[in-house]
């Protein structure tokens, strides 16, 4: 997780505007994989109860 945001500010990086897209893929990103585990885990309580 810390290399991602190491590599946003790293020098590498070199317009603006690339890092805040990247960032705002990043928080796309981490917003689904969060939404599928709370989506798994209503599934699986469901399971469990079924």
């Amino acid at each position: 997780m810390m290399q991602f945001y190491d590599y946003l500010w790293s020098e590498r990086v070199e317009n603006s505007e690339g890092r805040w897209k990247d960032l705002f893929f990043f928080i796309k990103w981490s917003w689904f994989v969060g939404s599928q585990n709370e989506l798994g885990r209503k599934v699986n309580d469901n399971i469990k109860r079924g």
